[in-house]
């Protein structure tokens, strides 16, 4: 732990530390790597909120209760659980390290999944990242979706599989309507091998819940292969209602 935090150190020593948003030069050592200016522009999700999707509810003065969404249409996950409302600072920190592949956000975002509500999801046989097809990671160079599980659940490393994969090279789903992303991704990945998650809970990790089409649709390949229940964990939520 010593040298970590002195390798930290010399690091914001040779590399000042700035704003990963608006690029403001920051005090030495801290956790999250925002100004206060663009820290007091997260919105973490607290109740109420609904408790299959996970979105939280803003003016309302009623207690946590099934959405709209959810009550119109059955999700193959148990429930999911995001850390922050999607807004244009979380998202930068996002397609800095997806687009660009940028990893100083990382420490911000172990931050602020410490005292989140992925938390009140329950204890997971296996972490599942969201997978990527072998061509879309030959071109990142990396999982977002696995560097996220790592930093969501550092003391459960070890359960972390890759028990899915992203059989069919897919769209990517920004900007496509909820029946395009429906379609793009059906049928889209396959587990790798069943008997690793017959029986097991299990938690999907992503990055962002936009409509929740993906997550969805590996929960139902998941829970087809004999999964006993899947929970999803992601680092943001779009509200869309």
């Amino acid at each position: 732990m010593a040298v970590k935090k002195w390798l930290r150190a010399l690091g914001d020593l040779c590399f000042p530390p700035c704003c990963l948003c608006c690029g403001t030069s920051l005090a030495w050592g801290g956790t999250i790597e925002l100004c206060p200016g663009c820290a007091g522009k997260l919105r973490f999700i607290t109740p109420p909120f609904c408790p299959l999707c996970g979105v939280m509810y803003v003016n309302s003065g009623g207690g946590s209760h099934l959405c709209t969404l959810c009550c119109r249409q059955e999700y193959a996950f148990d429930r999911a659980r995001s850390i922050c409302r999607y807004n244009p600072e979380i998202g930068t920190i996002i397609h800095s390290l997806k687009f660009a592949g940028l990893k100083t956000g990382l420490r911000t975002m172990a931050a602020l999944a410490e005292n989140s509500l992925i938390h009140d999801l329950s204890s997971p046989d296996i972490i599942v990242p969201v997978p990527l097809h072998p061509r879309k990671l030959r071109s990142r160079g990396f999982n977002q979706s696995l560097l996220l599980a790592q930093l969501f659940f550092p003391d459960q490393k070890d359960k972390i599989a890759h028990a899915l994969v992203r059989s069919r090279h897919t769209l990517a789903q920004t900007g496509l309507t909820g029946a395009e992303r429906r379609k793009n991704v059906v049928g889209a990945f396959t587990v790798r091998q069943p008997q690793e998650v017959q029986g097991k809970k299990i938690c999907l990790v992503d990055d962002v819940f936009t409509t929740g089409t993906t997550v969805h649709e590996c929960a139902k390949t998941l829970k087809k292969a004999g999964a006993a229940s899947v929970q999803v964990a992601t680092l943001a939520m779009v509200d869309i209602w």
